[in-house]
C-alpha cells in the first residue's frame, strides 16, 4: 500500500512471520481488551527486537494500535501512527477544500423544523 509513495532510497521493512503472527495477536487483543499495560509491554517487546534495529523510524499501520501508541515507551526512532496521521490529514484538507460548514447554511436545519 505505501510503497508507492516512498521516494528513493526509503524502504519498508516488514517484521518476520513470526513477529508479524504476533503483532496481529496484540491486535486482536486490543479489540477485545482494550490497551492495557500488558498489550503496551508486549508491543514494546516487538518494536525492541531485532528486525527493526536498523529502520529510521517505525510505522504503526493498522488503525488498533493507535489505542496504545502513546502509551509505547519512547525510542530513538520516532514511532508514527498511521491514524493520527490520517486524522491531521483530513482535517487539514477539509480546511482548505472549505468543507466544514454549518447546517443551517446547508439547508439542514430548515429540513429538521416542521
Amino acid at each position: 500500500l505505501l510503497e508507492p509513495y516512498l521516494e528513493p532510497p526509503a524502504e519498508l521493512v516488514y517484521p518476520d512471520e513470526t513477529t508479524q503472527h504476533r503483532v496481529q495477536q496484540i491486535i486482536e487483543l486490543l479489540k477485545i481488551e482494550g490497551s492495557g499495560p500488558p498489550l503496551v509491554d508486549e508491543l514494546d517487546g516487538v518494536l525492541g527486537a531485532g528486525w527493526c534495529a536498523d529502520v529510521d523510524a517505525i510505522l504503526l499501520g493498522c488503525t488498533e494500535l493507535h489505542l496504545v501508541a502513546s502509551s509505547l515507551t519512547p525510542t530513538e526512532r520516532p514511532v508514527i501512527d498511521a491514524a493520527t496521521v490520517l486524522a491531521d490529514a483530513v482535517i487539514r484538507e477539509a480546511c482548505t477544500q472549505s468543507l466544514f460548514f454549518s447546517p443551517v447554511s446547508a439547508g439542514i436545519q430548515e429540513a429538521r423544523t416542521p
